[in-house]
């Protein structure tokens, strides 16, 4: 356990780099900036080191609120416990990976990804995957793979790690491509490329949910007894992720039930309203039937002509039993009330 205050930090970042700063307190350098941000702990900028190291006086950015009293205490993995299934990994190289894959072989092609082959740094690649593999299997995971890289599953969900050499960059003579097509190259006088360093990193894949997901040699703590700390990040990894699509899923039911309960609502509203217009309809023909046989009672007390007239064929009382007959129909009211019921409860829109 290391406790360190909110002035300690400051004058520690401010003394070396960030990555001298974090192995000094045995963290990892996302862990070193989360914390000077949540202490509001200002940090040199980009370049401020390069003007340091050519003798420029730059000035520190001051300390707000420098009264402020807080400190920080970070846990380290050893303090922490390790899973004793962890604990006397076998060394020999897993059947997975001496077995091999060629769809994992040929993953990583480029000269970035690439190991030399047969080198010291390929066997001990091939060694640290093999501990990684026997290491994810103690806790209860299945692996594939090859030393370059594999995919752990735990239960539903699978992540992926692989392990390359650490490259770095180095200047080079400039080609005449160079030297013709890119002005900056002619200017400089030289090219920039990639040099290996004999140095391996362990990644993970594209999903960092429980942060950043790469492993280094430290000065004190080479990646051989980083597996531990590795194996069980891969498994957090996976149980991250299958909270996560759990919650994926049930965030997708309950979309989906919501989307269901407003189509719902929009069919009974739709119910409504055509039952409302199927009313007020009922409603207009009792009025229109009433005006009609309103009128036709005051065309009766005018007096019917002689019926012996005909008038399309039809005499005037004959009319007269039409038009009533036509009012008759258009009244609901006519019908009986369940006929207008039954009508309002299987009204459609």
């Amino acid at each position: 356990m290391t406790s360190i205050s909110r002035k300690e930090l400051y004058h520690l970042v401010w003394w070396a780099p960030l990555e001298q700063v974090a192995e000094k307190l045995g963290i990892t350098i996302y862990t070193l900036t989360k914390t000077c941000k949540d202490l509001d702990v200002p940090r040199p900028g980009f370049g401020y080191w390069q003007h340091v190291k050519q003798g420029h006086l730059v000035t520190p950015t001051p300390l707000p609120d420098p009264e402020r009293e807080e400190c920080r205490v970070f846990w380290h993995a050893d303090e922490h416990g390790t899973d004793p299934r962890l604990q006397k990994l076998p060394s020999k190289i897993h059947e997975e990976i001496r077995r091999g894959r060629p769809a994992f072989r040929n993953q990583s092609n480029s000269q970035i990804d690439a190991v030399r082959k047969g080198s010291e740094v390929g066997a001990r690649r091939k060694r640290l995957m093999s501990l990684i593999f026997h290491a994810c299997e103690r806790l209860g995971g299945s692996v594939k793979g090859t030393e370059d890289a594999a995919d752990i599953t735990f239960g539903d969900q699978t992540v992926s790690c692989r392990i390359r050499e650490k490259l770095k960059q180095v200047r080079l003579p400039p080609s005449k491509w160079d030297t013709r097509f890119q002005t900056d190259v002619a200017k400089r006088g030289y090219s920039v490329g990639l040099e290996v360093t004999g140095e391996l990193i362990v990644e993970l894949g594209s999903h960092h949910w429980m942060g950043p997901g790469g492993w280094t040699d430290k000065r004190d703590c080479p990646l051989e007894d980083q597996i531990p700390a590795i194996a069980q990040r891969l498994q957090k990894e996976t149980a991250e992720l299958q909270r996560r699509t759990n919650e994926r899923y049930e965030n997708e039911r309950l979309a989906e039930e919501r989307r269901k309960i407003a189509q719902l609502k929009r069919e009974e509203a739709e119910r409504q309203q055509a039952r409302v217009e199927l009313l007020l309809s009922f409603a207009a023909n009792r009025r229109r039937a009433e005006d009609l046989r309103q009128f036709l009672t005051s065309l009766r007390e005018r007096g019917l002509t002689d019926d012996a007239a005909a008038y399309g064929g039809r005499s005037a009382q004959e009319w007269l039993s039409w038009a009533e007959e036509v009012a008759e129909n258009l009244d609901p009211l006519r019908r009986g009330d369940e006929e207008i019921w039954q009508a309002l409860a299987s009204a459609q829109p």
